[in-house]
């Protein structure tokens, strides 16, 4: 049998998989020759391994030669392990010997996609493998290979005992949310329109290509990026606070051209994903067109009552377990962009609007100026960069008190911005501040007591105004 007899992944004779795809791609490329995949295929029979792993210890083909082959491959997207600190709780979704065995690393998980690492993402045996493992659909991403060799040692150290291979898992039942009391004020539903939606203001949304970001953070940003010593991680970590960087990041990573479109909620990721190169590329984009500013808008308390939130939501999904950490941080960071949005491109008429109200006044302001509100701005907004239906969908209704009871991110962001707005007005945060809140609270996971404990100890680390 020729090398070239099959496109897909065959078996020989001893029922082994062999990498016959990976090799005459190899071959088409001009990196091995026929008689060298015939003999690296029987080595690989014989001892096992991987045909890259054979090749290179054939000294056929070198690491970085590998790389470069592969990099060069149609859908198969690249991240930098380096500048990527993978969570903790994704460790045990791969187990220790298949993580080893294949040479594949868990990086992300959003609802039923895995992301992981892998030095060789054409590798479809794996890839079918771990789906079949883990009941989850997986997405693989090129790593160089000592990289990814490093990283599992660290994750899955030899001395460590070898973890089963879990059955797929079962559907979770979600648990009944309890009924809501009587709906607290600030998620009451907002007052009808009084006027239709103004397609003027909507264009101006979906078209912006950036926020106005908080002129420190750009200049912090700025020159973290110009420091060789500094990562792309100390990057992300600035633009965590900052709603306008961080929108705009996530735009970028979630575009086709970096293989993961409507995927990447994580801010990090999106970091690892666009690199220092990209990332220096979008602070000039951003410093050279700053969009303009609404006076009646004060900046810095919108971006500490985000960050607050953000931080709150995080805290939140942790403790519920109902929701990922991730996505409950971007959620939170975002929820309140329309607000951004309309001071920054429907400045003259958004200053009709009186930033000191309370959330319901605001929201009916809005809907008397524009039609629609600041929820519904940055939805629009979060569409139009392809941010993940989830993230979406959260910041659209994080002021719905029907649509909080079917969504746990929504509820988890809504009772985030409760604990924001209280930090923001100095209002002591207790048990019985929640006593209108039940349903919000059931529905994120979180009771009053765990609640007051995630005010506290987010106020601790979050500055006020």
């Amino acid at each position: 049998m020729s090398a070239s007899e099959s496109e897909n992944p065959a078996d020989d004779l001893t029922g082994r998989p062999r990498d016959k795809r990976v090799g005459e791609l190899l071959i088409e490329e001009g990196l091995i020759t026929d008689e060298q995949l015939v003999n690296a295929l029987d080595t690989q029979a014989k001892k096992g391994g991987k045909l890259f792993e054979v090749l290179i210890a054939q000294k056929i083909l070198t690491k970085d030669s590998l790389h470069q082959f592969l990099s060069r491959q149609s859908g198969v997207p690249a991240i930098d392990l380096r500048n990527y600190e993978i969570p903790r709780e994704l460790v045990p979704i791969v187990p220790a010997e298949f993580a080893r065995e294949h040479i594949v690393l868990p990086i992300d998980k959003l609802g039923k996609l895995l992301t992981v690492g892998m030095a060789c993402p054409l590798d479809t045996v794996t890839i079918h493998e771990l789906e079949h493992i883990t009941g989850l659909r997986v997405k693989a991403m090129l790593c160089k290979l000592d990289d990814i060799h490093a990283r599992i040692k660290r994750y899955y150290p030899v001395h460590a005992p070898v973890q089963e291979m879990p059955s797929p898992p079962k559907p979770a039942q979600p648990k009944p949310a309890a009924p809501p009391a009587e709906p607290a004020a600030p998620q009451r539903p907002p007052a009808p329109r009084r006027i239709p939606p103004r397609q003027d203001a909507i264009d101006k949304i979906v078209r912006a290509a950036h926020l106005p970001p908080a002129p420190d953070v750009l200049k912090q940003l700025k020159k973290t990026a110009q420091d060789p010593l500094k990562t792309v991680r100390d990057l992300a970590t600035l633009a965590a606070g900052d709603p306008a960087v961080a929108g705009k990041l996530m735009s970028l990573a979630n575009a086709v051209a970096y293989g993961m479109p409507g995927s990447v909620t994580n801010l990090y990721l999106a970091a690892a994903l666009l690199g220092n190169e990209g990332i220096r590329d979008i602070l000039a984009e951003i410093d050279a067109a700053p969009p303009p500013e609404c006076p009646a808008f004060n900046l810095e308390p919108f971006m500490l009552r985000s960050f607050f939130c953000a931080t709150a939501a995080a805290a939140a999904a942790q403790k519920s377990g109902r929701v990922h950490a991730a996505d409950a941080y971007t959620a939170g960071l975002l929820h309140d962009t329309g607000r951004l949005a309309l001071a920054a491109l429907m400045a003259e008429d958004y200053a009709n609007v009186d930033p000191g109200l309370s959330v319901l006044d605001l929201l009916d302001g809005e809907l008397q100026e524009f039609g629609f509100t600041h929820a519904e701005a940055g939805y629009r907004l979060a569409a139009a960069w392809g941010l993940p239906p989830n993230v979406a969908g959260a910041i659209r209704t994080h002021h719905d008190t029907e649509a909080l009871k079917l969504d746990p991110l929504a509820a988890t962001v809504a009772l985030a911005g409760m604990l924001a707005e209280a930090q923001e007005c100095g209002t002591p945060c207790r048990p019985e501040t929640f006593q209108r809140s039940q349903g919000i609270l059931a529905q994120s996971g979180i009771d009053a007591e765990t609640a007051v404990a995630i005010y506290n100890s987010t106020a601790a680390a979050v500055p006020a105004n």
